[in-house]
């Protein structure tokens, strides 16, 4: 008896595992990832460059909720950057850049079919 109930309630949570993870994959469906509010960026690389050279370590340049999809912005050090929320897909970043905003933000760093390093999705700190 004691056995039978083990084997129910290990069939009931893996029934809940799976109808958790086909829930997940649902989120994305009514996601427009063509429209301008994934891929157009607000800033030019030179307005971002400016931005993070007007940065001081009291006042850093702060990219919150901005839109930067689809901009090179290989090579520019944001280390001092506050990034929360900021939308990157498709940006063109070197790989030690996608890992560290990866690692900071949330961010997910993947290469694009070019080869370019990229990151995704940068969340809140």
């Amino acid at each position: 008896m004691k056995r039978a109930s083990l084997w129910t309630t290990a069939l009931g949570m893996f029934g809940l595992v799976l109808a958790a993870s086909a829930a997940a994959q649902d989120m994305m469906r009514h996601v427009d990832l063509t429209s301008p509010e994934m891929t157009a960026a607000e800033m030019t690389r030179a307005e971002v460059e400016a931005a993070i050279a007007a940065g001081t370590s009291t006042q850093p340049a702060d990219f919150t909720g901005k839109r930067l999809s689809g901009l090179d912005l290989a090579g520019l050090d944001f280390s001092g950057a506050v990034m929360r929320g900021a939308k990157l897909n498709g940006t063109k970043l070197t790989a030690l850049q996608a890992f560290y905003l990866a690692t900071r933000g949330g961010a997910e760093a993947r290469r694009d079919p070019e080869g370019q390093c990229a990151a995704e999705g940068i969340a809140e700190r």
